[in-house]
């Protein structure tokens, strides 16, 4: 079972070590998984295919624990 809810940030970002930087569109992506890993191989699922001079750059905005939430609801 995912024991995370992630809210990341998308952005394709050039191969070329040159760019430092990107201006390219960002996309917001909230999604359940296990850990980090596991998020970003989700996210690579929902988010379209760019050209092989970018790759996808994930920055995770907000991670919150499942469990925590549950056993809060649980208390009530």
């Amino acid at each position: 079972m995912a024991e995370y809810a992630y809210k990341i940030i998308a952005q394709p970002w050039r191969v070329d070590p040159y760019y430092v930087a990107s201006g390219q569109r960002k996309e917001s992506l909230e999604i359940v998984a296990s850990s980090d890993a596991e998020a970003k191989e989700e996210a690579l699922k929902l988010l379209p295919e760019i050209n092989s001079a970018f790759y996808w750059r994930f920055f995770i905005q907000e991670r919150t624990d499942l469990r925590v939430l549950a056993a809060k609801e649980a208390a009530k």
